[in-house]
């Protein structure tokens, strides 16, 4: 396996991290109503840092996976392009062979 492969994998399993940070966020959040006090002052803290944390980390993973695809793509392009201009120099060049052969 490829760095390139190792990488949108990695990305995507931040995504997955970030989302269930966010998961755990509504769950404390659920939670909140049974707790009092302090317990409930560090639960809301703990609830913001992971939707904070989660929210960023998916769009970070995301907009960096999209990336690596786009370049991805780009380079499956050029080399099309590259195979094309091979083809139609060699046969430019089987051409001028033929013509001075004559």
């Amino acid at each position: 396996m490829g760095d390139r492969a190792k990488n949108k994998g990695r990305m995507a399993i931040y995504t997955m991290a970030g989302f269930y940070l966010i998961y755990m966020s509504t769950r404390i959040f659920k939670g909140i109503s049974q707790s009092s006090g302090g317990e409930k002052i560090v639960l809301i803290l703990a609830m913001v840092l992971f939707a904070v944390i989660g929210a960023g980390l998916m769009i970070w993973a995301t907009k960096k996976g999209y990336e690596l695809v786009k370049q991805d793509k780009e380079a499956l392009e050029l080399s099309k392009k590259i195979k094309e201009e091979n083809e139609n120099q060699t046969v430019l060049d089987k051409e001028k062979l033929n013509e001075t052969k004559k």
